[in-house]
């Protein structure tokens, strides 16, 4: 019995030794695998690392931090500032002193300085030229307050779907930052400093909250290449906004490089005889101004001078819907072979082909690309894309060409580029760096209607606005006439003895003033003179509303009074 009971124990313990003798050569295997792994990537991780250390050091003298300061107007009291506001922005060097940036950054600017890598004193600067459809800024840097030039950036215009990004941003301690993120995708949509839709950059996965000018880079960053042939890899346009979704919207490279394109080309202040000079008209991205009688200057030399008219690229002209519905296009006597083309809803008085087009066309094509049902076509680096692309990157002059579907046949017909200013709507869209235009008359306060008045009513502002100033903006805003260019509201009524009874009044439009027709809000200071024989000034409005009647011999009393009561040094302001 003990002799088996010995035969078991060493039985057990053989057991035992084999467990632990395959446990130990797991292990080490294990390990063996890890240390290979590693071995393997070692070299990756340090390439990785290189190319890091490689980017940031690129970015050093090309990325700027701006210090802001920023004012307006109340929408209410327009007559009144809003307290100066500070904030920051991320601006990258176009020139070797002129900085780019997106127009948000600097919208409704009071003052803006630079700081750059390794530079303890900020340096002054001014804007240069700003276009808040492309929502993009060229800044102008003091030349004297730099140490050195700073290294200009080629922004590339290769498109890698997909491919992983990085970005920069200088911060106010002079600390050069940067995170990742993937381009995901090319979109057009509308920018947020305008009504306008333009070409969008989507990246995902951010790393961190941009928006605000940082730069996006695929690959080394290089001062090699031209505007005119970018080269591959580098910085793939600057951020312009943010979103919960760990997203970034970006202002691509072809957007930014067109842009300096069009500046380039407008520059011409050096020349003695500038006003009867005409400037050749050059193509985007020309690697040379030309001028008649001189040498050409290479567009990336940056010179001291002052810019002529710069007209920016196209704007719509309409608004189209999706045409899926068969019975549509029955109606519309299409052919069942015809299952292409967007459906023209309005046609407005502003923008490219507003004088070509008409309700109820079909546009099958424009400049020989076809769109489909939902108003897109196939672009052969971003794939699909809002037709809005094929004008709004035109620079203004150029045509183009409208294949349509109209009256049961189809036609072609040619359109030039043009764009429009906000400030030409009936309703403006925004009203940048100005303040906002009023006549305050015997305590009734009347003010131009613009999109600015009517979002000061918050979220969701389009369902809490009065319904007729509304209709205004959502059916009317881009169809000024010479009849009416400017909608005139009664905004509301400043309490005073020459009002009483008419302090219920607010937010209806003005139809006459002294019997004249109201176009625009300076009619106002011209009816104020019609009929001196009369007494009072007489204002009518829309929608039946009550017919004011001010006494014009207590005008002067009253005004001096409301003025003194509510604070107001200006009782008037016509841009």
């Amino acid at each position: 019995m003990k002799n088996h009971a010995r035969s078991q124990k060493s039985e057990v313990r053989g057991q035992k030794s084999e467990s632990v003798l395959y446990h130990l050569s797991s292990v080490v295997c294990f390990l063996s695998s890890v240390l290979f792994a590693a071995m393997t990537l070692y070299p990756q991780l340090t390439f990785a690392e290189d190319r890091q250390t490689d980017l940031t050091e690129a970015m050093k003298q090309s990325i700027v931090y701006l210090e802001t300061s920023f004012y307006g107007y109340e929408q209410s009291q327009p007559w009144r500032h809003k307290n100066l506001s500070e904030n920051w922005a991320c601006a990258c060097a176009v020139g070797e002193y002129e900085l780019l940036t997106t127009a948000w950054n600097v919208a409704n600017l009071a003052f803006v300085k630079a700081l750059r890598y390794g530079q303890n004193e900020f340096i002054s600067a001014k804007i240069k030229v700003i276009d808040y459809e492309c929502n993009l800024c060229l800044i102008e840097l003091d030349p004297n307050a730099l140490s050195e030039p700073l290294k200009p950036l080629i922004f590339s215009e290769d498109y890698q779907k997909g491919a992983e990004v990085d970005f920069y941003w200088l911060s106010s301690d002079n600390h050069l930052y940067n995170g990742r993120g993937y381009l995901d995708r090319a979109t057009v949509q509308k920018t947020n400093t305008s009504y306008e839709k333009r070409l969008h950059y989507i990246v995902a996965n951010t790393s961190h909250h941009t928006g605000a000018g940082q730069v996006y880079c695929v690959g080394s960053p290089s001062n090699a290449g031209s505007r005119s042939k970018p080269a591959v890899g580098g910085p793939i346009g600057i951020a312009c906004w943010a979103n919960e979704n760990k997203e970034a919207g970006l202002i691509p490279a072809e957007t930014i490089n067109r842009f300096l394109a069009a500046v380039s080309d407008n520059k011409s202040g050096f020349i003695e005889d500038e006003a009867s000079l005409s400037l050749s008209k050059l193509e985007a991205g020309s690697p040379s101004l030309e001028f008649p009688g001189r040498a050409s200057i290479p567009a990336s030399t940056t010179l001291n001078v002052r810019l002529t008219k710069y007209e920016g690229f196209g704007s719509v002209g309409c608004t189209t819907s999706e045409l899926l519905d068969p019975a549509m296009r029955s109606f519309l006597k299409m052919p069942t072979t015809l299952k292409n083309g967007a459906y023209v809803t309005d046609v407005y008085n502003l923008g490219t082909a507003s004088g070509v087009l008409k309700k109820a066309d079909v546009i099958l094509a424009i400049d020989a690309k076809p769109l489909n049902s939902y108003g897109q076509f196939m672009h052969p680096k971003y794939e699909w894309l809002d037709f809005n692309y094929l004008i709004t990157s035109k620079p203004v002059g150029q045509t183009v060409l409208f294949e349509l579907w109209r009256d049961g046949k189809k036609i072609h017909l040619g359109a030039e580029v043009k764009s429009f200013k906000a400030s030409e709507m009936l309703v403006p869209y925004h009203e940048y760096d100005q303040q906002p235009e009023y006549i305050i008359t015997g305590g009734f306060i009347l003010q131009k209607l613009t999109r600015e008045y009517l979002a000061r009513w918050g979220d969701d502002w389009t369902g809490k606005v009065t319904p007729h100033l509304y209709h205004y903006y959502r059916d009317f805003a881009f169809k000024p006439t010479s009849v009416r260019n400017n909608i005139v509201i009664l905004s509301y009524v400043l309490p005073a003895e020459i009002n009483l009874g008419y302090s219920d009044l607010r937010q209806i439009v003005v139809k006459k003033f002294n019997g004249m027709t109201i176009r625009n809000i300076a009619d106002i200071l011209t009816a104020q003179k019609l009929n001196p024989e009369s007494s009072y000034d007489v204002i009518e409005f829309e929608m039946d509303n009550p017919v004011v009647v001010i006494p014009r011999e207590q005008l002067p009393a009253a005004d001096m009074f409301i003025s003194k009561r509510y604070g107001i040094q200006k009782l008037l302001n016509i841009n």
